[in-house]
């Protein structure tokens, strides 16, 4: 018997349906392999961290606290990919195809070649972190669409200044210092 409505028969399972079946495993094993290795991860950050106190400027808290983080968030992946219905999760994997479709890469690969050039420009010139920094983020805030110039060279300026001095004079980090003397 021919269907002819073009829906498939009683009891039929669709291969759009059977494809998101294996998406939605696939999101799982993901969350659970995530999961696992920010286990481990967090493992051998507390052995470590058992070694020595743990103090705000030493090195043993912070790997802590970036795998707790890691953890959590692998964690509330694995929850949401179990509990959130199949039809909310296909709604918003539509959308992001849907999005894909409309991507302009010019963006991406702007922020690829400013990248590489401010990493380039703080390790090989004689700029320092903060004229580098500032430089960067002007250049960043115009590839993503920004057009408030003046907003972006006081917020350029003013945060890797901030930065720079809480890193060599706070935590007594050194960061190139470049041609400004601070």
């Amino acid at each position: 018997m021919a269907v002819t409505s073009g829906q498939p028969r009683s009891g039929a399972v669709s291969a759009a349906a059977l494809g998101h079946g294996r998406r939605r495993g696939q999101s799982r094993v993901l969350g659970l392999v995530v999961l696992a290795a920010g286990l481990v991860l967090l493992r051998e950050a507390i052995a470590e961290a058992e070694g020595g106190g743990l103090t705000i400027d030493g090195p043993r808290l912070w790997p802590l606290v970036v795998t707790l983080g890691w953890v959590a968030l692998a964690a509330a992946y694995l929850l949401q990919q179990v509990v959130t219905p199949a039809s909310k999760n296909r709604r918003e994997a539509d959308e992001i195809l849907g999005a894909r479709a409309r991507l302009n890469w010019r963006t991406p690969a702007g922020l690829t070649v400013a990248l590489v050039g401010y990493s380039l420009v703080v390790e090989h010139s004689g700029a320092g972190y903060v004229l580098a920094t500032a430089a960067f983020f002007v250049v960043a805030a115009r590839l993503l669409g920004s057009r408030r110039v003046g907003r972006d060279l006081v917020v350029g300026v003013t945060v890797p200044i901030v930065i720079y001095l809480g890193f060599t004079r706070l935590l007594d980090i050194p960061l190139p210092q470049g041609v400004i003397p601070l």
